[in-house]
């Protein structure tokens, strides 16, 4: 039984555990976690992580951000934006304010642009 990792979010399909050989997944399965087509995946041998990136598209995210001249990020962490709130939390040029209510991060990203240009 072999081993199919997603390219996108590095979701694990074990086809000893579903079951289900990879290659006999329907051309429109889609990964579990993120959405990303059955294309986005590559096969890998038992736990290899070597093929991880250096660096992820969040961190690259907020290299683009810190280099545009941001320095404050204000938002409310979730699911679908974990990766991105930990490179801003992991990043020495830029904060985070973490916020209760989507309106009231809006009012204080627009306060924080009014006030210093």
């Amino acid at each position: 039984m072999k081993k199919w990792k997603c390219s996108v979010c590095g979701y694990i399909y074990d086809e000893a555990k579903e079951g289900i050989p990879f290659e006999e997944l329907p051309e429109d399965w889609t990964c579990p976690q993120c959405g990303a087509p059955k294309s986005a995946f590559h096969i890998i041998e038992g736990n290899d992580t070597t093929l991880k990136a250096k660096t992820s598209v969040a961190e690259k995210i907020v290299e683009q951000l810190v280099a545009y001249g941001i320095e404050r990020i204000y938002g409310i962490p979730g699911s679908s934006n974990l990766p991105l709130t930990e490179a801003i939390r992991q990043h020495p040029d830029i904060e985070l304010v973490l916020t209760r209510h989507e309106e009231a991060t809006a009012f204080m990203a627009s306060a924080h642009a009014k006030l210093n240009g």
